[in-house]
């Protein structure tokens, strides 16, 4: 709130200064700005009381972790977790009320699988630092190329592309990226246990890799799209 404030007090007195701006338009500006914001400011604070209620009333984390031991390895956690959060992420289009839903979900369900039934040290559950950032990499990738997100809608209506052909466009880049990072949470999930270095060496080199064959090979291959032919000179024609 504090950062946001002053972001806007020392934007105001900016463009003020570089007479970009002028008073009487600053109400009218404001309010636009409230309106613009005010459906993720709701979806996060509902995020927030939800996850508020699966994780202190229902015990969410608690009880899907009784579902799954036995059923699935810890060791994919991290994948499923990513996947998990980037398809919620895609619907509600919003990165901080899903990271608000799968936060009280995901650290109980980790530390229950380890058997522990209260806060243990970090150090003795290393399975958490993945799944965290498999949430988070998971929100922000759903986000990005969700059509309801509010930077996918203000991107499109700031450059005056219609939405649907930025959403594709956002669609063309990001699903490589999208799972190169799957491939990357899974290998770090089963090289985890065995050595922590190399599975942190490995799921990050790799997916790199692949990520960048496949840009290399999209490149090549859409490398004529968009490109206008060349008018050739014609002799004593001029230009």
């Amino acid at each position: 709130f504090m950062g946001g404030s002053l972001a806007l007090t020392f934007t105001t007195i900016f463009l003020l200064y570089r007479k970009k701006l002028i008073i009487q338009d600053i109400p009218q500006l404001y309010y636009s700005g409230i309106k613009l914001m005010l459906p993720a400011i709701i979806i996060l604070m509902l995020a927030w009381t939800l996850g508020d209620i699966l994780r202190y009333e229902l015990q969410t984390g608690e009880y899907l972790a009784g579902l799954f031991i036995g059923k699935i390895s810890l060791q994919f956690l991290p994948v499923v977790f990513f996947i998990f959060a980037t398809l919620i992420a895609f619907a509600i289009g919003s990165s901080w009320g899903t990271a608000a839903m799968l936060f009280p979900i995901a650290i109980p369900m980790v530390v229950k699988f380890y058997g522990f039934t209260s806060g243990v040290e970090l150090a003795v559950v290393p399975m958490v630092l993945p799944v965290l950032g498999a949430v988070l990499s998971g929100c922000v990738a759903g986000d990005h190329i969700s059509p309801i997100s509010d930077t996918t809608v203000m991107s499109a209506a700031s450059s005056g592309s219609p939405h649907m052909d930025h959403v594709k466009t956002q669609m063309t880049y990001s699903v490589p990226v999208i799972i190169a990072a799957a491939i990357g949470f899974l290998l770090i999930g089963i090289l985890q246990a065995k050595e922590p270095i190399l599975a942190i060496v490995i799921s990050m080199a790799l997916p790199l890799i692949i990520l960048l064959a496949s840009f290399q090979y999209l490149s090549r291959r859409f490398a004529s799209y968009g490109t206008a032919p060349v008018a050739k000179k014609l002799p004593g024609r001029g230009s």
